[in-house]
């Protein structure tokens, strides 16, 4: 039954975001929000690009779900861990646009673009840099606690190429 709630809301968010507009009907608990949760992915960005792999975790809700391409679903934060330790091995950076963000209650979604440009070093070889972009809608659930975790985090990655 949660599930086909979340469903339906998560639905209506994205049909109808006039109804949550971000400028028209924003009020002050609104804003908060956002900036908690602007914060809360900077903090993401940051530990992403230094390789902080229990910092990346701990942004994400305890039943989160993170959806890549060509992948299994990865479920909760114990899988979350194991694949950001993984990740973690490798220099990259990171940069975003967020084209929305809409929050309504305790509940919130974001949209936009990324580059991830990942530093790899291989044998013999000089450093490569090979660019990654993707678009990105992530939603958000504000904790008993007051803050905001990732609860669903979906990703399309466009073709990557070299970057000299």
């Amino acid at each position: 039954m949660k599930h086909i709630l979340f469903v339906l809301m998560a639905a209506l968010l994205c049909a109808s975001p006039s109804v949550f507009s971000n400028s028209i009907h924003a009020t002050p608990t609104h804003e908060a929000a956002r900036r908690q949760i602007q914060k809360q992915f900077e903090r993401w960005v940051h530990a992403f690009e230094n390789g902080d792999a229990r910092t990346l975790t701990d942004i994400y809700a305890p039943n989160a779900i993170l959806l890549l391409p060509n992948a299994s679903p990865i479920v909760g934060r114990t899988q979350l861990r194991k694949l950001f330790d993984q990740l973690c091995r490798t220099k990259v950076s990171y940069t975003y646009e967020v084209k929305q963000l809409v929050v309504t209650g305790p509940w919130a979604y974001r949209w936009g673009f990324a580059n991830v440009i990942e530093h790899r070093k291989t044998a013999g070889h000089a450093a490569q840099l090979v660019s990654v972009h993707l678009k990105f809608i992530d939603i958000w659930k504000r904790s008993a606690s007051g803050t905001w975790k990732i609860y669903r985090d979906s990703s399309v990655i466009d073709t990557p190429h070299h970057v000299k």
